[in-house]
């Protein structure tokens, strides 16, 4: 802005009118990005709770065969200490945990019907 001023937000032509946002506006609109980010940090929480606390060992793994995340059941499962042992630990996940040739492959088709 040439020669200093005030630049308001909405004045650049955002805003039909050119007005700015009235302070209640702006204090609702933050008062509902807090309620949204609260809502979500709730969530997150409530599945890390589900994903940790599981009786099922739950996983994710890229396709060639390394783990990406592992609950701590897997790890039990596995004869682990935790998941983050595990996931060290079984670098080829075809080869180390599989112990059949071709179990792999199958289990894979499986998990894409």
């Amino acid at each position: 802005m040439a020669g200093g001023g005030v630049a308001h937000p909405g004045a650049s032509g955002d805003d039909p009118s050119g007005t700015p946002p009235q302070p209640r506006e702006l204090e609702r609109s933050v008062a509902g990005h807090l309620r949204a980010e609260e809502a979500l940090r709730q969530a997150e929480e409530k599945y890390r709770g589900i994903f940790e606390n599981v009786m099922e060992g739950i996983y994710q793994t890229t396709p060639d065969g390394h783990y990406v995340s592992a609950n701590p059941m897997l790890a039990r499962i596995y004869g682990f200490d935790s998941a983050e042992e595990l996931i060290a630990a079984i670098q080829d996940i075809r080869h180390q945990v599989y112990i059949r040739e071709g179990a792999a492959r199958r289990f894979r088709a499986l998990d894409r019907a």
